[in-house]
């Protein structure tokens, strides 16, 4: 018998800003998932992060204005959230990456998307959390990129900008 799973809203997640209460979904999920990892079927973590990435396909090219479209991802990005605080990271990951591809199809299609603070925050935070996620994994190369496209975005004062190698820093020693 194989297990369905019908996306839940995903306000629910938003819900869950008390501790124990999370806590509690974090251990029923893991439940879930052993009992179903010893069934040999697709974890409960695996079919909600599958779920998720659909729905974000399904729905983010049709958002008309910036303030829908923002509640849409932070709404996922408290999924992902939980997620990484369950310790499920693959399964966030692929949220991630989905919301910040369908973020940059959004900027193409929608003139207040790509002109808004919101569009920025969420592709930082989503940044962030992708960071994480692969220096959790060692993916060392894949973070550093992730970083460099952060620290583009940030402006340094020209002051500050100026770089030492190390042989630089010991010559002056």
């Amino acid at each position: 018998m194989k297990t369905e799973l019908k996306l839940i809203p995903i306000c629910i997640f938003s819900l869950l800003n008390v501790g124990h209460r999370r806590v509690q979904l974090h251990k029923l999920f893991q439940a879930v998932n052993n009992h179903v990892s010893k069934r040999m079927e697709m974890r409960l973590s695996d079919n909600l992060a599958d779920l998720l990435v659909q729905e974000i396909q399904a729905k983010a090219c049709f958002f008309e204005n910036t303030s829908k479209s923002a509640r849409f991802f932070i709404s996922i990005l408290n999924v992902a959230g939980f997620l990484i605080e369950g310790g499920w990271y693959l399964e966030a990951k692929r949220i991630l990456a989905a919301i910040r591809r369908e973020s940059e199809i959004l900027r193409t299609s929608l003139q207040s998307w790509r002109n808004s603070n919101i569009a920025e925050l969420i592709d930082t935070e989503c940044q962030m959390r992708l960071l994480h996620v692969t220096c959790v994994y060692c993916n060392f190369s894949e973070a550093e990129v992730i970083y460099q496209e952060m620290l583009s975005k940030v402006p340094i004062p020209t002051g500050m900008s100026i770089h030492l190698l190390p042989s630089e820093i010991r010559a002056k020693k």
